[in-house]
């Protein structure tokens, strides 16, 4: 199908189709604007891309999915671990501590709570 072999009817959908996507709203808002069957404008966009009469279609479409990302730098790690000393001293710590050093600090159970 070339523009020269087309009916009047296929100028006007094509003519609305490619000011819905240089308008870049998307093909609903702008046959609501402009007071057309949305059924009928997918339609003609469908058409007239399987024609082959739309130039970067889908790349307008692909574009405008991107956003920016911005990476945030990574949040401390929690504390996962407090241990906490009758006598009132504390310690936290990301992960559990090795099962003899903390034997060595609290001198093998002469501190430690019942």
């Amino acid at each position: 199908m070339t523009k020269m072999a087309m009916t009047q009817r296929q100028q006007f959908w094509l003519a609305h189709v490619q000011a819905a996507m240089r308008g870049g709203q998307g093909l609903k808002p702008y046959a609501s604007a402009h007071r057309l069957s949305v059924g009928a404008l997918y339609n003609a966009k469908s058409v007239f891309k399987r024609a082959g009469l739309l130039k970067n279609g889908s790349t307008q479409v692909a574009a405008s999915a991107f956003v920016p990302v911005q990476i945030a730098p990574q949040a401390a790690a929690p504390i996962r671990c407090r241990l906490q000393h009758r006598s009132g001293w504390q310690l936290e710590m990301e992960r559990l501590p090795d099962a003899q050093w903390l034997r060595g600090l609290i001198g093998e159970g002469h501190d430690a709570a019942p």
